[in-house]
């Protein structure tokens, strides 16, 4: 940084007389710039600082100026210290008996704030004005002086009172503002403390509300809540209430999602397209029903082909319109009933021969096929009540997919047009020679393969083999199937529902 000894030809001080004590402290330069040339008529960028101890010492004091000042015809720039924009102390507050003080002046030749010049000047006397106000400050206090005579007492002062009772029992406490009463309790009940007011029996519960996810994938929006205190009374019922007003209650849209405390996951269903709803957990015990923190969303416009949906896993489908059908463009790969229930898996051969309510598994326990093939479901999953595919969609009847085929060009081709092109080596790939095989519809099937009802995995690569939600009779529902040799799609109801196979999802 250049010296602003070799820029600066005048330097002075004086001091503003006002018609009280002064607070700025006039100063003058002459400015030139690197090549001694006067600066003349320009606007100077400048930082004045007062350094207290040495010329390196404490910044007790700093300002910088707008608009910049200017210098005159004949280079000489003129300022008030005191009469900037501070960035450090106060001009005024300076006790200047507790010197010595230099004053530093930085200066930018451009306007800016690149202070390439610089000067340090020691205040070898403080101005008259300055130094005087400061010696108004007080001194040190003396010492304590004799305590006085104790005065005479005040008034007495209103006492309180608690209101009157009506019945044997009652009971007051202060509420911060005023005295509340509490109504006699029945024989052998308990006295709590919620929330700083004591009552009978229970709180009310305590509930949180979780995140809205999903929102964009559809009309099936995933949230729920968590049950931190149960207010020493069961929690007999939980989920979250939702609606298009604010603050929604029970009597508003709801979901029934298990008792007691802990964290749950709600699905929210019934919601119309670009729509504002406002969801909030909910919890009830014997006290009453308390509700959590608040969220909103808005749907989304659905279209078909163009939107994707998700399932409670977070798995993302897109989304083809057959017709009048809108079908997902993949298998299922979701691991939880749409309430948050998990689905078993991972049973043994003859567990999985045995067992009568849902289940899946994973062809050959790989997760490489769930990626690319999903799950595969016992015909106890599809039909369960808490629901195998996402809020909006459903597993196909056998009614349905009757009118795919019709709308495919009937059983004999609707396969070749169902079946993806793609063929082994390629993941994901059919066996050759995936005859007939056009994927013109959209729809994409892979082949899969099965787990059968003895717990054996068998066809991948050569078959793939979807439910429907229909059953023909106790043991056997209504499959489609579809194979690498030929186009067609054949309906069947052999096997039993304890087969494993693929389910695809057509929106309600």
């Amino acid at each position: 940084m250049k010296k602003l000894i070799f820029s600066i030809a005048l330097l002075c001080f004086g001091v503003a007389v006002l018609a009280q004590s002064p607070n700025l402290m006039s100063y003058q330069a002459i400015i030139r710039n690197a090549s001694n040339q006067l600066i003349v008529n320009a606007p100077i960028g400048v930082r004045v600082s007062i350094l207290q101890g040495s010329a390196t010492g404490t910044v007790v004091f700093r300002e910088t100026y707008n608009p910049n000042p200017t210098t005159n015809a004949n280079g000489l720039l003129g300022l008030n210290i005191g009469s900037g924009l501070s960035i450090i102390g106060s001009f005024a507050q300076v006790n200047w008996s507790q010197g010595p003080y230099f004053v530093q002046v930085e200066a930018d030749p451009n306007g800016g704030t690149n202070y390439t010049i610089s000067s340090v000047s020691q205040l070898l006397s403080v101005p008259y004005a300055l130094h005087a106000k400061t010696a108004e400050v007080p001194g040190l206090p003396g010492p304590q002086g004799p305590i006085g005579l104790t005065g005479p007492a005040g008034p007495q002062g209103p006492q309180g009172s608690f209101p009157s009772g009506t019945q044997p029992g009652e009971m007051n406490y202060w509420n911060g503002t005023t005295w509340a009463t509490i109504s006699p309790g029945n024989r052998g009940q308990s006295l709590i403390f919620c929330d700083g007011v004591p009552t009978w029996g229970g709180c009310l519960p305590q509930v949180t509300t979780s995140p809205i996810t999903n929102v964009n994938s559809g009309l099936s929006p995933t949230t729920g809540g968590n049950v931190t205190s149960d207010g020493s009374s069961i929690v007999v019922a939980r989920g979250v209430v939702y609606g298009i007003s604010p603050n929604p209650t029970v009597t508003n849209f709801f979901t029934t999602n298990g008792t007691g405390t802990g964290s749950f996951t709600s699905v929210l269903s019934g919601l119309s397209p670009v729509t504002t709803y406002y969801v909030r957990a909910y919890a009830t015990n014997g006290v009453g029903t308390s509700y959590g923190n608040e969220f909103d969303f808005t749907t989304i416009n659905f279209m078909c082909g163009t939107t994707s949906i998700a399932d409670i896993d977070g798995n993302t489908y897109n989304t083809v319109q057959i017709g009048n059908q809108c079908w997902t463009k993949s298998n299922l790969k979701v691991s939880k009933y749409r309430n948050g229930d998990n689905i078993p898996t991972g049973f043994s051969n003859s567990a999985w021969q045995n067992t009568t309510s849902g289940a899946y598994a994973i062809y050959n326990n790989d997760p490489v096929n769930d990626g690319l093939y999903g799950k595969l479901y016992n015909h106890y999953a599809v039909t369960d009540s808490r629901g195998l595919c996402p809020t909006g969609w459903h597993v196909p009847s056998d009614g349905e997919w009757i009118t795919l085929e019709n709308q495919l060009g009937g059983q004999s081709v609707a396969g070749g047009v169902l079946k993806s092109t793609a063929m082994q080596p390629t993941p994901g790939g059919w066996n050759s020679p995936n005859t007939g095989a056009t994927n013109s519809s959209g729809f994409t099937a892979l082949a899969g393969g099965l787990r059968n009802i003895y717990g054996a995995f068998g066809g991948i690569f050569n078959n793939g083999l979807w439910w429907s939600s229909s059953v023909a009779s106790g043991s056997s529902a209504y499959s489609r199937t579809l194979n690498n040799n030929d186009s067609l799609i054949v309906s069947s109801t052999s096997g039993g529902r304890a087969d494993g196979f693929s389910v695809r999802c057509v929106r309600d």
